[in-house]
């Protein structure tokens, strides 16, 4: 990646979205679904009782539960969510950049990632579409420079006059030519 563009973008911490909506593993995946509907979000970390406290141990998105569905035949109500939680639940430190993040995606084949504080709690999820928004607009900015320097240009070399063009004789018989 450009080493501008990288030193310019910020860490993970402050592109995530903010808003985390957990479930507990032995709800249903109806129970997930009208979760994710009321909570307008598309995925639930799923959390589990360990050693006398809740723990995330993995993550569920509409996408798992429609392909559950599709794929086992079995009514939502019948399903439950921590059977088809992503686990262990995938993570990045706050503090890491859009291209570490990027890679820990790329390497674990997944589009979404918990964002860690230090202390271990989590406080966001990063999409892979937070990743794209925040690495669009440094070449957005690099596009528009070039906008910018080919209108400079055409200002500049506007005093300078072009040769007329020349006229193009077609042969006698080229179809489109009138007679």
């Amino acid at each position: 990646m450009n080493d501008t563009i990288e030193r310019n973008a910020p860490d993970v911490g402050r592109l995530c979205t903010r808003a985390v909506v957990a479930i507990d593993a032995a709800a249903s995946l109806r129970d997930a679904a009208r979760l994710m509907r009321t909570e307008h979000v598309g995925a639930l970390v799923v959390t589990t009782e360990f050693e006398e406290r809740r723990a995330a141990m993995g993550l569920v998105t509409d996408r798992d539960i429609a392909d559950a569905v599709a794929a086992t035949h079995m009514a939502v109500g019948e399903v439950y969510v921590g059977a088809i939680a992503s686990r262990p639940l995938l993570s990045v430190d706050a503090t890491a950049s859009p291209a570490e993040a990027a890679a820990v995606m790329c390497e674990t084949g997944v589009r979404r990632l918990a964002v860690m504080a230090r202390d271990g709690t989590i406080v966001g999820l990063l999409s892979s579409d937070d990743l794209l928004a925040a690495l669009i607009e440094p070449l957005q900015a690099l596009a528009e420079a070039f906008r910018v320097g080919i209108a400079r240009e055409h200002v500049s070399r506007a005093g300078a006059s072009s040769p007329p063009p020349r006229p193009v004789f077609l042969p006698m018989g080229t179809p489109g030519m009138r007679a």
